[in-house]
């Protein structure tokens, strides 16, 4: 007979289990709700002492994002089920560890996603298990697609070794051309063996691969002696990262702006027996340092590191003083090869940020734009981004016609920027002329959207969200379901937020009277299911502040956060975690970091306790620094991607999210923050 077992002291466990640290339990949910790493916690099914399956006890908001599973569907459901397998996925293992208390970690092909993920699993208690999980897929097919180019490389590496060959014996007669030829081969040899052997992690570490290029780069060419890399910042600022010969410790200690540099414009080799900046426009106290930390030359070698037409770094080979080599025509083009290698790595290392971050960048700046226009907007395109998406995730659409909601809630009055202003902020009862003037506002907006790559698909939404369910909207008059589903939440949302707003020629409704004009409207002004899905959040909002307290992520979870199983340890949670989690205290002095966040940034505890979070804070980023502590002490969410150092001085890209901790009292004493290193990616 199939069971599943706790423990033999279960009632004890429970009491326990009813009486959590509220302190704890706090910490817990704002981890458990935030962190990017899927969770679940599981109970083994039993049949004649033997583990048959396991039923999901809960779940995070991460693994309803990674897996497309609702909590719904996940709770209470047998693992054979819920993933659709004969056999529930690695129940092997996961009996170990719930039998034995011993935590393992794996990296799994699972057939049923077609996705690959890295799994730890650990044990609260005899007979259950918690899995913390990322989807890996993408890491899986780099390492694959790379594994496929180590692969081309070596076969050409082996042509070359062949045509070497060939070249040698037809050429016995001419020594001299022989040698020259040999070590012009022995050249492209080693460059390929340095693209061949590159690791995954040395292409995915900034300060590691251009190390080894520049290595690589001296052996490679003879005549070099010296050399030196260095990267623009953010800030257009020329960091050196890494020198041979010369004091990198010294020239670390300066940044240099881009414009001190010289032949900034030249994509090509260029030669000089100067060094890469112009003395002339350096400080005193740089040139002192400048003049300690380089060694004396002869001739010095740049190229210009490129990506998409801007110069991101630097590579130059030096030959010393006293030296009687000069640079080579062959040596130009290795170095020109040694340049491309880099941008293509800089490329592909810079597209992943920039291409997550441009599309809400740009449509944040346009919103902000638009409520300088429209002074009774402001913030109102953000609402009805949030209850839209909110009305969407309790219709249980799916993931992306959730987002497609919040994107087009953020632009759905972009066409008011095509609007007189003094009709927009009129205070007086609009003309019929001006009543056209402003519906004609959809229209310009789908017209903007549309010539957008990355937002057309949302531009017919914007069209039709004044449109009503009896057809008496504009601009087309659409009745029912003709309206796009996304317009029908839309319509909803956007009445619901200006309701409660004040305008030019009325004063803000109550919450009961904006309520009730939306049952009133239900039917004709209004699709009857969107406003049953809305009136269910109006149902389950406790905090009576249902216009700001909608989000676009942990909808469907908020009211399930407190049924959270307390044997899913705080701790465990904390210490496990793959992604580096530190809290500070109200001066953002540091109280606790968990182990990854040590590793991460090259720090032992004893070194970060007590000091300010500004410690692993480049200087130039304080500024940007003092405004996310501004951001959160006043309650706004910070969400950022930038850069921060590691205790080796090196640079590492990270996103960073940080929020308020509070007491019982709901007083805030703390933050947490947390890191994660985008160069993992």
């Amino acid at each position: 007979m199939a069971e599943s077992k706790s423990g033999n002291n279960s009632s004890q466990s429970d009491n326990k289990i009813n009486k959590p640290d509220n302190k704890i339990n706090k910490r817990f949910k704002a981890i458990y709700n935030n962190i990017k790493q899927g969770i679940a916690l599981h109970e083994l099914i039993y049949e004649d002492n033997k583990a048959i399956d396991y039923k999901i006890i809960d779940v995070n908001p991460a693994y309803e994002d990674i897996l497309g599973i609702s909590f719904e569907e996940a709770v209470g459901s047998l693992g054979s089920k819920i993933y659709e397998s004969e056999k529930a996925p690695f129940l092997e293992r996961y009996a170990r560890v719930a039998k034995t208390g011993n935590s393992i970690e794996f990296e799994e092909y699972f057939k049923p996603m077609d996705k690959y993920f890295s799994i730890t699993v650990t044990s609260p208690e005899k007979g259950k298990f918690i899995t913390l999980f990322s989807d890996i897929t993408k890491r899986k097919k780099r390492e694959e697609k790379i594994k496929e180019q180590k692969e081309e490389l070596y076969a050409t590496n082996e042509q070359l070794r062949a045509y070497n060959e060939e070249i040698t014996a037809m050429n016995e007669e001419l020594e001299e051309s022989f040698d020259q030829l040999n070590q012009l081969n022995k050249r492209f040899i080693d460059m390929i063996e340095l693209v061949a052997n590159m690791e995954d992690k040395t292409l995915l570490n900034e300060k590691e691969f251009f190390s080894e290029l520049l290595d690589r780069a001296i052996e490679i060419v003879p005549e070099a002696d010296y050399g030196k890399i260095c990267i623009i910042d953010s800030d257009d600022n020329c960091n050196i990262i890494y020198t041979v010969g010369h004091n990198l410790k010294m020239l670390k200690e300066i940044k240099i702006d881009k414009e001190k540099l010289i032949s900034l414009e030249n994509e090509e080799v260029y030669e000089t027996e100067e060094y890469f900046v112009d003395f002339n426009k350096l400080s005193a106290e740089e040139k002192e340092i400048f003049n300690t930390a380089l060694q004396p030359i002869k001739d010095s070698l740049s190229i210009n590191i490129m990506t998409e037409n801007k110069v991101v770094g630097r590579l130059i080979l030096d030959i010393k003083k006293d030296s009687d080599k000069d640079f080579s025509k062959i040596t130009k083009k290795i170095l020109k090869s040694f340049a491309n290698l880099a941008s293509s790595f800089f490329a592909f290392k810079r597209f992943n940020s920039l291409k997550t971050n441009f599309t809400k960048e740009l449509i944040t700046s346009i919103i902000n734009i638009m409520e300088m226009y429209d002074i009774y907007t402001k913030g109102h395109s953000e609402n009805v981004a949030r209850v839209a998406s909110a009305v969407a995730r309790e219709m249980e659409l799916p993931k992306k016609i959730v987002k497609d909601t919040y994107w087009a809630g953020l632009v759905h009055d972009i066409g008011k920027l095509l609007i007189p202003i003094d009709v927009l902020n009129k205070k007086t009862k609009l003309t019929a002329e001006e009543y056209e003037l402003i519906q004609e506002h959809p229209i310009y907006g789908k017209k903007a959207l549309a010539s957008s790559e990355s937002l057309e698909h949302i531009a017919e939404y914007v069209l039709h969200h004044h449109e009503n369910w009896d057809g008496s909207g504009y601009p087309k008059g659409l009745e029912a379901n003709e309206i796009p589903l996304i317009s029908q939440i839309l319509g909803v949302a956007d009445a619901w937020d200006a309701m409660l707003s004040k305008r030019a020629y009325r004063d803000p409704l109550s919450r009961d009277e904006a309520i009730k004009e939306i049952k009133t409207n239900k039917g004709t002004q209004f699709s009857p299911k969107v406003v049953e899905a809305f009136l269910e959040i109006i149902e389950k909002d406790k905090s009576q502040n249902i216009r700001t307290g909608f989000g676009d992520s942990n909808l469907v979870f908020e009211e399930n956060s407190d049924k959270v199983n307390n044997n899913l340890s705080f701790e465990k949670l904390f210490k496990e975690s793959k992604e580096g989690i530190v809290i500070v205290n109200k001066e953002f002095n540091i109280i606790k970091t968990n182990n990854y966040f040590k590793e991460m940034f090259g720090y032992n505890q004893s070194e970060l306790t007590g000091v300010h979070i500004k410690k692993v804070v480049p200087e130039n980023k304080y500024t940007e620094t003092n405004k996310f502590i501004k951001k959160v002490k006043n309650g706004e969410e910070v969400n950022a991607t930038t850069y921060r150092q590691k205790k080796s001085g090196d640079y590492i890209e990270v996103s960073i999210q940080a929020f308020p901790l509070s007491n019982n009292d709901d007083s805030i004493i703390g933050y947490y923050i947390i890191y994660r290193d985008i160069n993992e990616f």
